[in-house]
């Protein structure tokens, strides 16, 4: 969802919205990707 909806930088793998102030270490959409979440819809079986 985070790569449909173009959240991601220029770089193609920074994320645009950063969870820290830490410039030295930003969060990339691999991060997001080892976490593992999954996003379903309401109705989803």
């Amino acid at each position: 969802m985070i790569v449909d909806l173009g959240y991601i930088r220029p770089d193609g793998k920074t994320l645009m919205g950063q969870p820290t102030l830490d410039l030295e270490r930003l969060w990339t959409i691999d991060d997001i990707r080892k976490i593992g979440y999954e996003i379903k819809g309401p109705m989803a079986g």
